[in-house]
Order: C-alpha cells, then structure tokens, then sequence
C-alpha cells in the first residue's frame, strides 16, 4: 500500500515544536496584546484627556484635541 504514511513520518522535522496546549497559549497572548495595545493607545490617553478637560473647564475641546492626539500617536506607532 503505498498510499499509506507512518505517523512519524509528517514528524521528521526538527524545527517544529508542538505540544498539547499551545494554540490556547498563542491564541490568550494574542488577547492580551491587543488588549494591552487599546489601553495604551486608546484608553488612558482618552481618560487623561477627560480628566483634564474636566479640571481645565475646556470641556468638549479638550476630549477632541485628547482624540485627534491618540490617534496621531497610534497612526505613528503602526506606520512603517
């Protein structure tokens, strides 16, 4: 029969790692650099330019140059 493969053949590569688990591994970490990359960018530089905005009395315009800034920083961190 020379259809059939042993299952150690499709192993023969040493550069592969695998083990049980991993994708669940690579999958969370991924999670968590997103999530970790919309609090940097997005989250905190909104609600320091809230709070700012607040104590400042700039109402509305301080939130709006907060937004127009974050997003110019998070253009800059993802540009080539």
């Amino acid at each position: 029969m020379a259809g059939l493969v042993a299952a150690s053949e499709h192993l023969s590569d040493p550069n592969i790692l695998s083990f049980p688990g991993a994708g669940a591994l690579a999958h969370r970490d991924s999670l968590q650099a997103g999530f970790m990359e919309e609090c940097v960018f997005r989250a905190i530089p909104l609600a320091l330019g809230a709070l700012i905005a607040s104590a400042s009395d700039t109402g509305r315009v301080g939130i709006a140059y907060s937004f127009v800034i974050q997003a110019l920083v998070f253009g800059g961190a993802h540009a080539n």
